[in-house]
This record gives structure tokens, C-alpha cells and sequence, in this order.
């Protein structure tokens, strides 16, 4: 299931081309092995935590 899921995933990343989102591209960087985990100000973005981020409950 993996692998299809991978597949499908990188041939809308091809459809993208230039107009996929940061955040995509993200994810496309968690997804595949060897590519380094993409940092934000809180640290490494996992897959995890690009899909469901969390709750900044700073005001």
C-alpha cells in the first residue's frame, strides 16, 4: 500500500511541477528516505506534525 501511496503521491507531485506548495514539497521531503527532514523554528517538520501541526496557544 505504501509503495502505490508513494507512487501516486510523486506523479501529482510531477502534475504540480512549479505550482506545488510549500507545504507539499514538505511533505514530499518527509516521504522519501535520504532527503533531509525539512526545519521550521520549532525543529525538524515530520510527517506527523506537517498533517496535524501543532496547537500554538500563544496570544
Amino acid at each position: 500500500i505504501r509503495r502505490e501511496g508513494v507512487r501516486l503521491f510523486l506523479l501529482w507531485m510531477q502534475a504540480l511541477q512549479h505550482n506545488a506548495l510549500r507545504e507539499q514539497l514538505w511533505i514530499f521531503a518527509c516521504l522519501i528516505p535520504g532527503f533531509p527532514a525539512p526545519q521550521s523554528e520549532l525543529g525538524p517538520r515530520t510527517l506527523d506534525n506537517l498533517i496535524s501541526p501543532p496547537l500554538n496557544l500563544q496570544e
